[in-house]
């Protein structure tokens, strides 16, 4: 750390990113939030945040049932802030606050990771640099919406696995758990992701396997350290096992429902014909809410089951859908934002893809692609949004900085005058 505070560039780096986002929320977000749908709340979560202070519990509104479908860790984030800085509704400056210091702190994630695999100060500087401009991160700074606070979470696990990769030590196989735990509670699409933790631990070669074994048991034990009260208050309240979350089914269903050929016209159309909520009454005493409850958890299992009876009933339909949200991953939004999604982010995955290339023999760049083909594969497999690529970009950036230094290394050196071709000696003088 004492390294680091005498380093100017990162120091710079660091205050501009942190500039930029602070800039964006306070000054620009409040002019074009508006008009491009972003302001207000999905999922409901600073309201349910606001219940949890009053002693209402994890409710869409006071007296309701338990909410089983929205994840718990954004939720709680906002509770503590809200319980230590005052409560707010919707975008209010806490959030457009806290999250560009949040996001300030995945730039030095992404400084930390690229010293860590590339050995290489100017790749690290430069990966940092491109998150500190990344636009399509630094949107989501001004909005109440789970993304930084999930991306930077997944980030710092990723340097805890390569620690642990390199190392084998308890404690970064401990801090790996935990953190994935808390980012499997703010968004739980990576609760699969387990196996591809275990696999990249139990395949290192360089450390006997009864250690490998235990590195693995001491993550797996830090995961459900954390992950257990939540699950535990899903059994109670539904009656039956909650994977942190019961909208599988709707995810499914919506990824079915939907056409990701073009822009995101149906977002647009529901900011703009947005039908008022329709409650039902609450629950008239303990048992009713409990029943109430229960038949909640049995209609949103019930999804999963219809979800799988349409991909049966048109399989080639459905991956045909697939290979259609391959592509709209990296790009699909809105129309007003969606060509600007493909220019920054083709660019980036060229990049990397050759940095991959170049660079897949010589540096631990396995878990960066088998994140990003997680996350790729269960989003294409259900919704696709550009936002959903974003935990996955900051080890993407990596590789491609990695790329562009080589690049310009590269180009450096045949332009170089010592590069140059040598005039072809004549031949000998016959005297």
């Amino acid at each position: 750390m004492r390294s680091i505070a005498r380093d100017r560039v990162l120091l710079g780096i660091l205050l501009l990113a942190v500039l930029l986002r602070l800039v964006y929320a306070f000054a620009v977000f409040p002019a074009i939030g508006e008009r491009l749908h972003w302001k207000g709340v999905d999922d409901g979560y600073d309201e349910i945040a606001r219940h949890i202070l009053h002693g209402h519990g994890f409710v869409d509104r006071p007296g309701d049932i338990p909410n089983l479908v929205t994840p718990p860790g954004y939720v709680y984030f906002l509770a503590l802030l809200y319980f230590v800085f005052g409560e707010e509704v919707n975008e209010g400056i806490r959030i457009r606050f806290v999250q560009p210091l949040l996001d300030g702190a995945t730039v030095l994630l992404i400084f930390f990771i690229g010293m860590r695999v590339f050995k290489d100060r100017r790749v690290a500087l430069l990966a940092s640099l491109a998150w500190a401009l990344y636009p399509q991160a630094i949107v989501y700074n001004a909005r109440v919406a789970p993304e930084v606070l999930f991306v930077l979470l997944l980030t710092a696990m990723m340097l805890f696995l390569l620690r642990l990769r390199a190392e084998g030590r308890l404690g970064d196989a401990a801090a790996t758990g935990i953190l994935f735990g808390l980012a499997v509670l703010v968004k739980e699409k990576v609760i699969f992701f387990p196996v591809v933790l275990a696999a990249l631990v139990l395949g290192l070669r360089r450390f006997p396997l009864p250690r490998r074994v235990l590195l693995v048991l001491a993550m797996f034990a830090a995961t459900a350290a954390v992950t257990a009260p939540w699950i535990a208050r899903g059994q109670s309240a539904a009656g039956t096992f909650v994977p942190i979350t019961l909208r599988s089914g709707r995810a499914l269903n919506q990824g079915m429902n939907e056409s990701f050929a073009g822009a995101d016209e149906s977002l647009v159309r529901f900011f703009e014909n947005r039908p008022e909520r329709r409650w039902r009454d609450l629950p008239a005493d303990r048992e009713e809410k409990e029943e109430r409850a229960r038949q909640s958890a049995r209609e949103e299992n019930s999804l999963v089951g219809r979800a799988f009876a349409r991909i049966a009933s048109d399989p080639a339909a459905f991956a045909k859908a697939f290979f259609v949200k391959l592509g709209a991953f990296w790009y699909f939004g809105q129309p007003k934002v969606l060509p600007g999604n493909l220019l920054v982010q083709i660019p980036i995955l060229l990049l990397a893809v050759a940095g991959y290339a170049r660079g897949w023999k010589r540096f631990d760049l396995l878990p960066f692609l088998l994140l990003t083909l997680y996350i790729w594969m269960i989003h294409s497999l259900t919704i696709v949004r550009m936002r959903y690529s974003l935990p996955i970009m900051p080890g993407t950036i990596l590789v491609a900085a990695f790329f562009a230094i080589r690049l310009w290394e590269r180009r450096r050196a045949a332009s170089s005058p010592s590069s140059a071709t040598q005039p072809t000696p004549g031949p000998a003088d016959p005297r």
